[in-house]
């Protein structure tokens, strides 16, 4: 198997002057103008810019802006779907199969249906080129909200959410390197395992901080989420084979926690 806005709004600018043949507002339409000027030659070159990025990224930016926006801020990532079954059974069955063929085989549970998944993408554009060599395939999108650990205030539970997202993108780093062929299973134990290690730094940070007991237990069940995951890259004896599905499986189970 194949595992291969800025939204500008124009407004014109109509100013309405103050009187005309009233020489005294001259200055002040000229003050103006030249305002008006300086904020066009500031932010035309910019636009430009990123819509030239944009464009040699194939949207890439559009997209990432557009997720931005559409989730308050939070980081949007896209979880490719092979299936949906109304029984866990065949839903299992159906994972396995995707794991045989280096897909993540991760299944969600949501409304009384199973969903499995085949990866995590961090671009719209990736996801859809992948979905359109597979089938069949959906686009779930995940917004980063955090909702395990909402109401959660203050530097402990921002700089938790900063390092889940970090540990999120170093394993996607990883993952893709190895599926490239660019780095060897061992290299990619390795660096999961610096990963996994600096989850339970922060894990061990979250337990010893000046919070709440209740909020200390929110904060370090859901840093768990993301240490099982890494630790069960480099713990579960998985053969080289089989490296690229876990990696893949590890990220699904990250990037849906973060919701």
């Amino acid at each position: 198997m194949d595992y291969s806005p800025y939204y500008f709004k124009r407004n014109g600018y109509h100013p309405r002057s103050p009187g005309d043949g009233d020489d005294s507002a001259r200055p002040a339409k000229r003050k103006e103008a030249g305002r008006i000027a300086l904020i066009l030659l500031i932010f035309i070159p910019v636009i430009a810019a990123l819509i030239a990025v944009n464009v040699f990224t194939d949207g890439d930016i559009a997209d990432s802006v557009g997720s931005w926006i559409r989730a308050g801020g939070a980081e949007t990532y896209y979880m490719l779907i092979a299936s949906e079954h109304e029984s866990e059974t065949e839903a299992v069955a159906h994972a396995t199969v995707v794991r045989a063929n280096g897909g993540a085989g991760y299944v969600i549970e949501e409304n009384n249906h199973y969903l499995v998944a085949l990866a995590t993408y961090f671009s719209k554009s990736d996801a859809e080129s992948v979905r359109s060599k597979n089938a069949g395939t959906e686009i779930k999108e995940i917004a980063a909200a955090y909702s395990a650990i909402e109401g959660i205030s203050g530097r402990q539970a921002d700089e938790t959410k900063s390092h889940l997202e970090t540990a999120l993108k170093r394993l996607n780093e990883i993952t893709e390197r190895f599926a490239s062929k660019s780095i060897s299973a061992a290299t990619a134990l390795n660096e999961a395992g610096e990963v996994r290690n600096d989850l339970l730094l922060l894990k061990d940070e979250a337990l010893n901080s000046t919070l709440a007991d209740e909020d200390k237990g929110r904060l370090s069940e859901l840093i768990d989420v993301w240490f099982s995951a890494s630790d069960a890259v480099i713990s579960g004896g998985y053969s080289t084979t089989e490296m690229e599905s876990v990696l893949r499986y590890a990220l699904c189970a990250m990037a849906y926690a973060s919701a």
